[in-house]
């Protein structure tokens, strides 16, 4: 990791991301309390961020094989500069007498699809640039450190973001947010890619479409068995999205009516902790199995998630007090960060290395496009459940979803085959170390 820590474009890589995340989770809370208070609909609520979520996915299939075309780090500086120009124009409106309900609606909504397409070319570019920045026998280490560097982000957005929603009001959200990308595009302009492995783009008269590219990049995916997970993540987002992105807020300014925005905060922010000490542990350590350590961690993630689901039952129907229920749920998201580590990163490290330098980005962006497709539809069904149910039989039905999944993960052979695909590529990067 040392080494890691040393490369000077890394540093200006996660810097950039570094300070436009902060930003981004400032918006993100921001904008989710700000159009909850405003119009007092959970479900308007989970729309706004369905959106948010089906723009990005809807985009990716197509930003995938065009960010393989083009020069990776031109794409990551020039998508935050359209974000910080956007967001800035939007501040602008606010300082200038924003007032009707319905046009703020309007503006967040298109300034929201704007940010998402950007950012549906901006991930594949920068997840594809870290072998090349770094090398792949340091990117168990750099995937790592990414995790580290982008939860603190989180921990300091989610604070900033509840105190602005409390204090100073949304535009100075929105101010914030477009000078975070705009800093963020100045510093990722002088990255450059010391391990990238050249490979020739074909005459533009040879090249395959953009469809047939996400064609091949669907073929591909399967013969290296990237499919046979996506299902299950889809299952997966589908049961865990709504229960933290709806739930959460609905039940703390609304069902509990907590006037501190700092309260809801904090709870995110110790998410973002457990991530940090998660990220570095996992990244610095030598696994045993790849496979062993996904496997454990799918497991626990149903157990503590169904943890999390009683949690809100208890208290949304007042069988324990607010504060004895603060602090178990504190205790649980923090296990929850720190678990999802030891999925999360194997299965990055794994299929990272398992698909070829100029497959990665249409790979990786079609494949995270299908597994990211469930949660517009999960937002609008936690939004629907909280409607006209609760926020409890919103977690209790999540719950009962969690569980084909978590079975496939432990008992499916398509999964099994592809967790030992990844165990030989642990193996691979043990002998180039």
């Amino acid at each position: 990791m040392k080494k890691v820590l040393k490369n000077k474009n890394f540093a200006l890589l996660f810097s950039g991301a570094f300070v436009s995340e902060i930003g981004n989770m400032v918006f993100a809370l921001g904008m989710s309390v700000y159009i909850l208070l405003l119009t007092d609909d959970a479900l308007l609520m989970s729309i706004f961020m369905a959106v948010s979520v089906f723009s990005r996915v809807l985009v990716s299939p197509i930003a995938g094989p065009l960010v393989d075309r083009w020069n990776r780090i031109r794409v990551i500086y020039i998508t935050d500069f359209i974000r910080g120009i956007t967001f800035l124009v939007l501040a602008y409106l606010f300082f200038n007498g924003l007032k009707d309900t319905n046009t703020i609606i309007f503006y967040l909504f298109v300034v929201t699809i704007i940010s998402s397409i950007n950012a549906a070319f901006f991930f594949p570019a920068a997840s594809s640039s870290i072998p090349d920045i770094v090398g792949e026998e340091n990117l168990q280490a750099a995937q790592g450190l990414q995790g580290f560097l982008l939860a603190i982000p989180q921990l300091i957005g989610g604070f900033l973001g509840a105190a602005f929603v409390d204090t100073i009001g949304v535009e100075w959200i929105i101010l914030l947010n477009g000078v975070s990308f705009a800093l963020s595009g100045l510093s990722e302009m002088f990255i450059k890619t010391p391990y990238k492995k050249e490979f020739v783009l074909l005459p533009k008269d040879e090249r395959n479409s953009i469809f047939q590219d996400y064609k091949e990049s669907l073929i591909y995916a399967k013969k290296v068995g990237v499919l046979s997970l996506v299902g299950f993540f889809l299952v997966i987002n589908f049961a865990v999205t709504p229960l933290f992105s709806v739930a959460t807020p609905v039940l703390f300014k609304l069902t509990l009516a907590r006037a501190n925005t700092m309260e809801f905060a904090a709870t995110g922010a110790a998410f973002s902790v457990a991530a940090m000490i998660g990220s570095i542990v996992v990244g610095s350590i030598k696994l045993k199995s790849y496979k062993s350590t996904i496997k454990k961690g799918v497991f626990m993630l149903f157990v503590l998630f169904g943890t999390n689901v009683l949690l809100f039952y208890l208290v949304e129907f007042g069988h324990i007090q607010y504060w004895w229920f603060y602090g178990l749920y504190i205790a649980n998201i923090l296990v929850i960060g720190i678990n999802l580590s030891y999925v999360n990163l194997p299965i990055s490290v794994g299929l990272t290395v398992q698909v070829e330098p100029e497959m990665r980005g249409r790979v990786f962006s079609t494949v995270g496009a299908i597994a990211q497709l469930a949660v517009p539809f999960s937002m609008l069904f936690g939004g629907l459940m909280i409607k006209y149910t609760s926020v409890a039989m919103l977690g209790f039905g999540c719950l009962i979803i969690m569980v084909v999944p978590t079975i496939g993960f432990l008992k499916n052979k398509n999964v099994n085959d592809v967790l030992d695909a990844i165990d030989i590529s642990q193996a691979k990067l043990a002998d180039q170390q």
